[in-house]
């Protein structure tokens, strides 16, 4: 009796194989888990990246933020254009070489020596930021360095 029942079991596992692709149902259970679990790590890791990405959103809108917020002060204490040809100059400016540039291309536009824009960054003269090696110069904060 009990030699029949295995047969039976073994004739509706053979019989229904083709329901699992072909594989005995202990080997579909497992490899249905193993599928599982690798989609879950997947989804897990990118959730993770998302997280971090907006880590990093937050942090470069932080960084803008506090740097708009210096521009502002600095502009507060510094005069606006006095006249026409200084407002001309700042739109100039603006327009050719952005809100942000470098020493190299401020140069290029004034046609200045680099050290002398170099020594009015170190002297405070010209609003400018750092970000890992390189110097970058506030467009709008050159005006009193030049006024001097």
């Amino acid at each position: 009796m009990k030699n029949n029942n295995i047969n039976s079991i073994e004739c509706v596992r053979e019989r229904f194989r083709f329901l699992f692709d072909g594989l005995d149902i202990d080997e579909f259970r497992r490899v249905t888990l193993e599928n599982e679990k690798r989609m879950l790590d997947e989804k897990i890791k990118i959730i993770q990246s998302e997280i971090r990405r907006e880590r990093k959103q937050r942090r470069i809108w932080d960084m803008a933020q506090n740097i708009q917020d210096e521009i502002n002060e600095y502009l507060m204490k510094v005069s606006k254009p006095r006249n026409d040809f200084e407002k001309m100059l700042v739109a100039k400016m603006l327009k050719e070489l952005g809100t942000v540039t470098s020493v190299r291309e401020l140069s290029r536009f004034l046609k200045m020596n680099k050290n002398c824009i170099y020594k009015g960054l170190d002297s405070g003269e010209i609003l400018s930021f750092r970000r890992g090696k390189r110097r970058f110069i506030i467009t709008e904060g050159i005006l009193p360095f030049l006024r001097d």
